[in-house]
């Protein structure tokens, strides 16, 4: 075993040590479950079996306000790739997102003026669809990035082998926008942290129309601002206003959802640099009193310590998997001014060193 790989499997056994983080849990939008279930019937396949094998509770008769848990979607995209027999099944369906997996934010898109607005909009929406990653989208003078960026969830299957999830997202991306522009959009680039399969990559080169950079440092499409700039012929000022404020409507509704806990911990993740934020910083970024605070995380069981601790816990574990890591940058990151209080509070998280291994 190279040097590397010791690193990498050292910190792999240090991550499923760190467990029970109030990191926010993942969720995913049912109508991508339906979504998934239609491609599977077109396929021949028993998408009901499947589904209930998955504990989708079967998409027929499925609550349509109730959102899919992201452990449940990791065990659908196992089940249905071993029933379709279809290695590439999240590039497949990716490239085959029937209008209504999108739901309200496919329909902002499609009211959207230009194609780069629609996916500017569609962007700022995605965790509607999953509210464990993000789009972010960048134009320089040329182009445009659009990239995938994991939040800061409770460690979950789906991000295990995060193959499938990945491909179907970029695919829909460039997919939807090939149906909005009624061109056949070609990206400029993809790039893909996932090594090729196994089996080869004719599929992906077939359907994205240029063969992705593998092994890359981010997952992304580079896009032609020629191709983005294009008026959408299914424009509608009104229509956007509607759909956006139903949109935003249930974004608040999801950001409700969450425990008070879970917004502690994503406003500490905001503030962690350097030094670990007061919980008066928190309750402000909260717009509550400090006292309201910790009444309530004493409701739910913990502690803003017991959250700062853990949050903390969870994250350097994550930074220090990352190739580029050292131990003081990760330091820094969770809020630690010097690299030796680093060291000793990871070892009482965990009961190794960071310096075990080395880092990279």
């Amino acid at each position: 075993m190279t040097e590397r790989a010791a690193g990498m499997a050292y910190r792999a056994i240090v991550a499923r040590q760190v467990i029970g983080a109030p990191m926010r849990s993942v969720t995913l939008a049912p109508s991508l479950v339906a979504d998934m279930a239609g491609y599977l019937r077109a396929h021949g396949v028993d998408a009901e079996a499947v589904c209930l094998r998955a504990g989708a509770h079967g998409p027929a008769g499925a609550d349509a306000s109730r959102r899919i848990s992201g452990d449940v979607m990791a065990a659908l995209w196992r089940e249905a790739g071993e029933a379709a027999s279809d290695p590439d099944l999240g590039l497949h369906t990716g490239f085959n997102f029937q209008p209504g997996a999108l739901d309200i934010v496919g329909y902002v898109m499609l009211s959207s003026a230009t194609a780069f607005d629609a996916l500017r909009r569609g962007a700022r929406l995605v965790r509607l669809l999953n509210d464990g990653l993000a789009l972010d989208v960048e134009r320089s003078a040329t182009e445009t990035t659009c990239r995938v960026r994991r939040l800061d969830v409770r460690h979950s299957p789906l991000f295990e082998e995060p193959r499938q999830m990945i491909e179907t997202l970029l695919g829909g991306v460039v997919y939807q926008l090939r149906l909005l522009t009624g061109r056949p959009l070609i990206p400029r680039v993809v790039r893909l942290r996932h090594a090729a399969p196994s089996h080869g990559a004719t599929e992906h080169a077939r359907l994205f129309g240029v063969m992705p950079e593998f092994g890359a440092s981010e997952d992304a499409v580079v896009l032609d601002n020629s191709d983005l700039d294009i008026t959408l012929r299914s424009a509608n000022p009104n229509l956007l206003t509607a759909f956006e404020g139903h949109a935003d409507a249930a974004l608040r509704a999801l950001e409700q959802s969450a425990t008070l806990s879970e917004r502690v911990v994503r406003e500490i993740v905001n503030l962690l640099k350097g030094e670990a934020p007061p919980i008066a910083a928190i309750a402000r970024a909260l717009a509550i009193s400090t006292r309201h605070l910790q009444r309530g995380l004493a409701h739910e069981g913990t502690t803003y310590q017991v959250l700062l601790d853990e949050a903390r816990r969870e994250l350097a574990v994550r930074h220090l998997a990352a190739p580029d890591a050292t131990v003081a940058k990760v330091a820094w990151l969770v809020g630690f001014s010097e690299p030796s209080a680093f060291h000793r509070a990871f070892r009482r998280w965990t009961g190794h060193s960071p310096r075990t291994v080395p880092v990279g």
